[in-house]
Formats: structure tokens, C-alpha cells, sequence
């Protein structure tokens, strides 16, 4: 049984450091999707007093008789607008 020991020797270096690496990126990871969240509550927590309640008085206007101008038919307008330019037809 032969056994090549430079080979097995850069193997086991190789896998050392990329074990490192991966729990450094994923110390890394962590602290950044924690600041994110905190970052993401504040926004929340100091944004929340600043609603205005009166502004979603008809959550969805009436239609005015023609197609795709507010209303549902509107909504479903606005938001196939905003598929197709995220999608990029």
C-alpha cells in the first residue's frame, strides 16, 4: 500500500484553511444580516409614528367607468406594469 504523504499533507492544509474560511464567512454573514434587521426595526420604529391614517381612506378608489383607471381593474393595471417592467417583456 503505497501512500502519497505530500499529497494527503496539502490536502489536509487546503481543507484547514478552507474550514477557517467558511467560519469566517459565516461569522461574517451573521453580523451583517444582524445589522440589517436593526437597521430594518429602526426604520420601522421611527417610521411608524409618521403614518397618516387618513391617506388609506379608500384603500382602492372607485372606478370611474373606464377600464384600468383606478379601482380593481387599476390595481390589477398597476401591478402588471410593475411585473412586466421588473421581468423586463
Amino acid at each position: 500500500v503505497f501512500i502519497n504523504a505530500p499529497a494527503v499533507a496539502a490536502s489536509m492544509v487546503l481543507t484547514f484553511l478552507l474550514v477557517i474560511g467558511v467560519r469566517e464567512s459565516v461569522m461574517i454573514n451573521n453580523v451583517l444580516v444582524i445589522f440589517k434587521l436593526t437597521a430594518l426595526a429602526l426604520l420601522i420604529c421611527f417610521g411608524l409614528p409618521c403614518i397618516d391614517g387618513d391617506n388609506f381612506a379608500p384603500f382602492i378608489p372607485p372606478n370611474t367607468g373606464e377600464f384600468g383607471h383606478f379601482g380593481f381593474s387599476g390595481t390589477l393595471r398597476g401591478a402588471s406594469t410593475v411585473f412586466f417592467a421588473y421581468v423586463g417583456f
